[in-house]
């Protein structure tokens, strides 16, 4: 799966649904493993389920991977997009500071770069964040299932199928000087959206039923989480 013509706001569900997806995994194991110890669950099926988890886990990897060098793409992009905003709001600030441009405009182009800056701000800490949380889960994933694999009966156990391993992703480089006079300008919501942002009564949450294995996903879901098919 190609994400390299995803948008910021599709990257960011992406991002968001796979670290989701990835701690539901590792807590599906850890909840295996207990009931495992408490004596739960016939080796046969433990063997059985822990497959469908090994098994998920490895066709889930290929597609974080991509995933991942998709918003590395896309950081490296925003970071020559943050420098030039710089430069403008540098060139901006001098420029009405000496009378060269009027004040209304000033205001109007300078929100505007203080808005572009500021999402690119918050893309990057939510995706740095999001991978960090998909390493962490997936180095607890891979770790367990090499040390369970081990105590499975040998007349049960099989060859162990290779573990795939993720990258990491590197945070973006910031700007190395802040420019001089920039002052954060507080960004408050429509009034529309306001209105929209606290519905009157509990909504019922919304979902989309996967074609292959029927299972449920968030909405905003692309990939089923249970099969990794395409929605």
């Amino acid at each position: 799966m190609s994400f390299d013509f995803f948008s910021e706001d599709e990257l960011r569900i992406e991002v968001e649904s796979t670290a989701k997806q990835t701690q539901k995994l590792r807590q599906r194991l850890e909840r295996l493993l207990s009931l495992r110890e408490e004596r739960k669950v016939s080796d046969p099926i433990f063997k059985e389920v822990l497959d469908e988890i090994a098994n998920r886990y490895n066709s889930f990897v290929p597609k974080v991977n991509d995933l991942r060098k998709a918003v590395e793409a896309k950081l490296e992009t925003m970071k020559e997009e943050d420098r030039e905003l710089r430069r403008n709001l540098e060139g901006l600030e001098v420029r009405f500071t000496i009378g060269s441009i009027a004040e209304d405009q000033y205001k109007v182009n300078r929100a505007s770069y203080m808005m572009r800056l500021q999402n690119i701000e918050e893309f990057d800490k939510l995706v740095t964040s999001s991978f960090t949380s998909i390493n962490e889960d997936a180095n607890k994933l891979s770790s367990a299932l090499m040390q369970v694999r081990q105590t499975i009966p040998r007349e049960l156990s099989a060859e162990p199928s290779a573990t795939p391993s993720l990258g990491s992703l590197e945070p973006a480089e910031k700007p190395s000087s802040p420019i001089p006079s920039v002052r954060p300008v507080q960004i408050k919501p429509s009034p529309e959206k306001a209105a929209t942002a606290t519905p009157k009564g509990p909504q019922p949450a919304k979902v989309r039923i996967c074609s292959r294995c029927g299972a449920e996903n968030p909405d905003n879901s692309l990939y089923c989480y249970n099969c990794g098919a395409k929605i």
